[in-house]
């Protein structure tokens, strides 16, 4: 067994006899506390390196005391270097000032740290990462300490900067489409038109001089012309460009998209001689607008879902805003997620969302039944033009039935090389889904995935920094009852020796 031996010398002056008293302590309990807090401490630490992201604590104060070793692994800096506030050395120049600012704030303010900024590596590149901390609380509501994590999202921001890239080619490429040249007498009949007019109305530069606007446009668009100029021409503006947007009629019957830049042409007095201008097909830049904004909407998807990751919500509300995102930008009718039971190893639906039926998302596959397993054992997409048809090899062929669905993809969720289950989507509609659709579907699994890893790491962390403070509390414990243990038995012996 441990001990613990205390002696305390007698003191003559004060009438005791000469000799000391020993006090021979049994601390095995302290040792075996001891050892425990170590080694969960220990598997603390352990599960903090295994994670993806920086996990770090700071003091009350938002001071580094104890720097983590993955925050120590990443940016290459020695513990001395990280302590205090030198974290923000390490945080690219130019966004420092903001860095430390939003931590004083939320410093006065006790709420959580949010914030975005570079990182240097050890290899002295910078990558983005989004910063989140949380304040943990004593019994008292006073804070105890910051725990926070930081998420690399450079793989975003260069999506972003691609996004903006992809933005300003299809401007130069609207921009750079055939231009109608015209001129138009006051009261709008053209008097010339360039030969472009061919490409974008199919009419020649004849057959097309001498004609009223009139002709060309809807009576709405026409209407819209008459008033913005006359509205000019009240704020006595005439001598200024107008842009409008409208539609032109092709000689064919159909309307395309055009943006005409306008001048009015003014006499002495003031007033308009000739009206010319320049005509432009937007139909490439109108069809690049949606594309972008469907680009726009899924990008701001797959934040909404990262942010999600980062907060560390229930995987539940995870499956819930994957498969909203999923019905809200693809072309299908219902979504699951059927994730792979470690206990009986069979694919489960875990959420489902777009189901008329509950009964249709109650099913349990094995990996290699069906289209779902061959996605979930083959780790890729598999889809299905109609799950229907007697030649697909789809088990749920009565579920597809009485939910009307044909078109069927399925993408797989794969974790550190293994497969944790598939992604799939229905579509009332015969067909596949376009080439887009899918890769964003594949994304949406890729996604799915890190929510499970990532929650799954988290919780572990959590269920060892609790066996952590019930470790250190009970130490604590027994340390006083040991000590006032000892205060009794030595007042006793004292008392005896003054009796004698």
């Amino acid at each position: 067994i441990d001990t613990m031996n205390i002696v305390t010398t007698l003191n003559r002056e004060k009438g005791w006899r000469s000799g000391v008293v020993s006090v021979i302590r049994d601390i095995t309990a302290e040792k075996q506390a001891e050892a425990a807090i170590l080694e969960s401490e220990d598997r603390f630490r352990t599960l903090v390196t295994a994670t993806n992201q920086i996990v770090w604590t700071t003091s009350a104060e938002g001071l580094a005391e104890d720097p983590s070793e993955s925050w120590l692994a990443y940016t290459g800096r020695q513990r001395i270097e990280s302590l205090g506030d030198n974290w923000l050395e390490a945080v690219h120049p130019e966004d420092r000032d903001n860095a430390k600012k939003g931590w004083q704030e939320a410093l006065e303010k006790k709420k959580t740290y949010d914030i975005e900024y570079r990182l240097l590596r050890n290899d002295g590149v910078y990558r983005y990462f989004h910063v989140r901390a949380v304040p943990r609380y004593n019994p008292d509501g006073s804070i105890k300490e910051w725990i926070g994590a930081e998420r690399d999202i450079t793989e975003r921001k260069m999506a972003e900067a691609a996004l903006s890239e992809r933005e300003e080619k299809y401007r130069l490429l609207a921009e750079n489409t055939l231009d109608v040249i015209w001129t138009m007498d006051p009261d709008y009949k053209f008097l010339y038109v360039n030969p472009a007019i061919s490409h974008q109305t199919g009419y020649t530069p004849e057959e097309f001089t001498g004609t009223h606007l009139q002709d060309h446009i809807s009576s709405e668009d026409f209407e819209k012309v008459i008033r913005i100029i006359q509205e000019l021409q009240e704020e006595n503006k005439l001598d200024q460009g107008i842009i409008i947007e409208l539609e032109l009629k092709h000689k064919d019957g159909y309307f395309i998209p055009v943006e005409i830049t306008v001048s009015i042409i003014l006499d002495e007095v003031g007033n308009p001689t000739r009206i010319q201008g320049v005509t432009r097909d937007i139909t490439e830049r109108k069809r690049s607008e949606k594309q972008m904004q469907r680009l726009v909407k899924r990008l701001n998807s797959l934040r909404n879902i990262d942010q999600l990751i980062t907060a560390l919500v229930p995987v539940e509300v995870g499956f819930i805003q994957v498969l909203e995102e999923a019905l809200n930008n693809l072309d299908i009718d219902a979504a699951a997620i059927m994730q792979l039971s470690k206990q009986d190893y069979k694919l489960k639906t875990a959420a489902s969302q777009g189901f008329q039926y509950p009964e249709s998302t109650m099913i349990e596959l094995r990996p290699s039944e069906g289209l779902a397993g061959g996605a979930s054992l083959a780790r890729k997409y598999v889809l299905s033009p109609d799950i229907q048809s007697a030649e697909e090899n789809f088990f749920r062929k009565e579920m597809a039935a009485r939910e009307g669905f044909h078109g069927y993809v399925a993408v797989p969720m794969v974790v550190k090389g293994e497969s944790v289950g598939i992604l799939e989507v229905f579509s009332r509609k015969r067909g596949t889904l376009p080439l887009d659709q899918i890769e964003f579907l594949n994304t949406l699994g890729g996604q799915t995935s890190i929510i499970i890893n990532t929650l799954s790491t988290f919780q572990n962390l959590q269920i060892s920094n609790e066996k952590l403070i019930l470790a250190y509390d009970a130490n604590i414990a027994v340390s006083y009852t040991h000590l006032r243990a000892h205060e009794t038995v030595l007042d006793l012996v004292c008392r005896l020796l003054l009796e004698k």
